[in-house]
């Protein structure tokens, strides 16, 4: 979990992502294709850079 002390961009969320995402799969011992992740529509979810990394990383995601 990571504890934010300012307003979340796109930018910030896609950081957040970059450094946890992978750490969390690895430490329960999961893999990203056996996951599906999901979004509340929340506009840094929709944002271009974090839909980017979740291209980008092949992370399935819940429509």
């Amino acid at each position: 979990m990571s504890w934010l002390q300012s307003n979340v961009n796109g930018e910030l969320y896609t950081s957040v992502l970059e450094e946890e995402y992978k750490e969390t799969l690895k430490y329960y011992g999961l893999q990203s294709s056996d996951m599906i992740f999901q979004l509340d529509n929340v506009s840094i979810h929709c944002a271009s850079a974090p839909s980017k990394w979740f291209q980008k990383n092949k992370v399935k995601l819940l429509s």
